[in-house]
């Protein structure tokens, strides 16, 4: 699991309704790999830090599908 910009990847799938594709990973990743991806991303994007909130709750929403 590989980013070359994570938050320009991220934010280019932020809106697709597969919430794979709103994290950037694949389809087989182990829950250990979500888990890392999802806290990795919203340090990255939590609104509370500078981030930008719509990403932040779309990754959110995402995690919890």
């Amino acid at each position: 699991m590989s980013f070359e910009n994570p938050n320009k990847q991220v934010l280019q799938n932020i809106n697709s309704d597969d919430f794979y594709t709103r994290l950037g990973i694949r389809r087989d990743a182990t829950p250990d790999e979500i888990e890392q991806t999802f806290h990795r991303l919203t340090q990255v994007y939590n609104p509370e830090t500078g981030g930008d909130e719509a990403a932040y709750e779309n990754l959110v929403e995402a995690y919890q599908d």
